[in-house]
């Protein structure tokens, strides 16, 4: 399996289990924020329902506490001024009130109790309610000990009536006791008749998707949602305890103190806040009253939200792991790429190959690095490889050169004898000799060339005046010159000494000067010039011989200090490879570089202290 397959599938591998992670997390993070949330909200819509109901019920108390006050206060409650008070205090609060049936106040000792009836309702359906006499007995015996100023309720009761428009009607009753200031007055009884359904008009409208339900202190329904109203339960479904099979919670609840009962139906995912309203004095035990008031919240629409969310994440996901695939399979094929490229470099330098580059050598990461490296290794194979080529030539070289210097020694005397032979008897023959030792003289030249690559002589170091090597330079130069016609400039600045070998650095400008000559054409123009320059750090002095000859292809301007190199029909190609060499040996270089009005600039870099070039007066290389 290739490595950008590999470094793909595992890459996409962790970021896919890390996508589906955070999905699964943030499903389950959100699923319980929505489901807190609608926790929160069902008890703080429930808490503020029963505020409301209780708001209602403490209006009655204060009503009803403040006609007992009155009548308690009224010395004269059996006369008619004191009843007709009592009555229009009454029908005040009948007509501002429209949940309120009548008022019915009975005192012990007068056969005829004093009733007031709600104007909206018909007079016989009123007194109906208000001469309820099993429920006046019921509250009656409830409030023997009740104390005066307490207000206690009664139960709901449903009630057949006369009237045909309204055939049922759900009644509650409040009584309160009272208490005259004259200590010989029997106490009365003052009862209230509330129609329920009226009373708590408005209460029930579904809120922030919390539906609210009123029942008594034993689970009976008293007001139900219409969702729950639509749902057979048979004998249960009249009672909030039995119909959520909590009835021992219920009654755990209704003893203990806490505020609030939570249970829930996880079929069909329902959760129940209830809250209870005390009616009646709790000093009155179990006969006191108290209404619940209750929120349902459906979590199927939470689930709902979950399952619309889940799409999008999952959409959402798929989204992002196309991205990150094709993130990776770039990111990995610019990767791989280099690393694919350096491999097939490596393998064609195991095969054998030396001239091979790379593009990668440009990258600035550790791929560059590698690449840099890796060509770095291939330019100091080539370099081996050189050296050992030279090391095999040179050692032919100077083989070759000593056979053939023997021979040619003995030819070459021979030669000369001939020659001072024909010469005294004046013979044609002396010409012919003098061209062959000619050519003898070349071939030693190459033959010292050769043996001078293969085995560099040891350099004699001294202090040397290098105006006095160029003027040696280039009065042996001088016949060429002078045959080409060519016009010399040398520059009239005196050249510092340097430390270096005076014949190894005559052979350096001899060198330069005679190439220069040779490309030159009649009339040409030669100059040497001079700069200091800082080489290597160094003080050193840059010597410049300018010619306006042919010059050198720029296509092998990189390639003439190869050794055996020439464009020549004659000559070795190892001239510029000797004196290069003997300028790098001298802490120097040389270098060439084609002159922008025609020809060729050679510089001749020399270091001014022996520091430089490595070296000291007292040593010889």
């Amino acid at each position: 399996m290739k490595i950008s397959r590999k470094i793909f599938a595992i890459t996409f591998l962790i970021s896919s289990i890390a996508i589906v992670g955070i999905l699964t997390l943030t499903l389950a993070r959100t699923y319980a924020t929505l489901h807190d949330l609608a926790q929160q909200n069902l008890q703080e819509s429930t808490s503020r329902e029963t505020r409301i109901i209780a708001a209602l019920f403490e209006t009655v108390k204060s009503d009803l506490q403040m006609l007992a006050e009155q009548a308690g206060r009224d010395m004269n409650l059996r006369t008619d001024i004191g009843r007709n008070e009592i009555a229009e205090s009454m029908s005040i609060l009948l007509r501002r009130r429209p949940a309120y049936l009548g008022f019915s106040l009975k005192i012990p000792d007068r056969m005829r109790p004093l009733d007031v009836y709600q104007p909206d309702y018909g007079a016989y359906e009123t007194k109906y309610v208000l001469q309820n006499l099993p429920m006046q007995e019921a509250l009656t015996h409830e409030t023997t000990d009740l104390w005066p100023g307490r207000v206690h309720f009664s139960s709901v009761i449903e009630l057949d009536t006369p009237n045909p428009y309204r055939s049922k009607l759900r009644v509650m009753y409040a009584t309160i006791h009272i208490a005259t200031e004259n200590k010989h007055s029997p106490d009365g009884i003052l009862t209230l008749a509330l129609d329920f359904d009226a009373l708590i008009t408005g209460f029930g409208r579904p809120r922030n998707d919390v539906s609210f339900f009123l029942s008594d202190g034993d689970g009976h329904y008293l007001y139900r949602p219409s969702f729950l109203q639509d749902e057979k339960n048979s004998a249960n479904e009249h009672n909030i305890a039995k119909e959520f099979h909590v009835e021992d919670q219920w009654q755990h609840w209704r003893r203990a103190n806490d505020p609030q009962l939570y249970f829930g139906d996880p079929e069909r995912k329902l959760s129940v806040v209830i809250e209870r309203v005390m009616l009646s004095d709790p000093m009155m035990g179990s006969a006191a009253r108290i209404l619940t008031v209750g929120g349902i919240a459906s979590f199927s629409n939470i689930e709902e939200k979950i399952r619309i969310y889940r799409i999008q994440l999952i959409l959402i996901a798929l989204g992002v792991g196309a991205l990150v695939a094709l993130a990776l399979a770039f990111a990995t094929l610019r990767l791989t790429q280099p690393i694919y490229e350096l491999t097939q470099v490596a393998d064609r330098i195991a095969a054998g190959e030396r001239n091979i580059s790379s593009t990668a050598v440009e990258r600035d990461d550790e791929l560059g690095l590698l690449a840099r490296a890796i060509m770095h290794m291939l330019n100091a194979l080539r370099d081996s490889a050189k050296n050992e080529e030279q090391a095999a030539l040179g050692r032919m070289a100077t083989m070759v050169a000593h056979d053939v210097r023997n021979a040619l020694s003995s030819v070459k005397i021979n030669l000369q004898m001939l020659y001072a032979h024909h010469a005294r008897e004046g013979q044609d023959f002396t010409e012919g000799c003098r061209i062959a030792l000619d050519q003898i003289s070349y071939m030693e030249c190459i033959l010292n060339d050769m043996l001078d690559f293969a085995h560099p002589r040891t350099l004699i170091m001294d202090w040397v005046d290098l105006d006095e090597v160029i003027k040696v330079a280039t009065l042996s130069m001088l016949p060429e010159i002078s045959e080409k016609s060519i016009g010399f400039h040398l520059s009239e600045e005196r050249l510092p000494k340097v430390f270096g070998d005076r014949t190894r650095l005559i052979q350096i400008f001899q060198n330069l000067l005679s190439n220069a000559i040779q490309s030159m054409n009649d009339n040409g123009h030669l100059s040497i010039g001079i700069h200091y320059i800082l080489y290597q750090s160094c003080p050193a002095v840059d010597i410049t011989i300018t010619d306006d000859g042919s010059g050198i292809p720029d296509a092998i301007l990189g390639r003439v200090f190869e050794p055996f190199f020439t464009t020549r029909a004659k000559g070795t190609g190892l001239g510029l490879t000797i004196v290069r060499r003997i300028a790098i040996n001298h802490g120097g270089d040389i270098s060439l570089e084609a002159n922008p009005k025609g020809g060729t600039i050679a510089h001749v870099i020399l270091p001014l202290s022996p520091i430089a070039a490595d070296i000291t007066p007292d040593t010889q290389a």
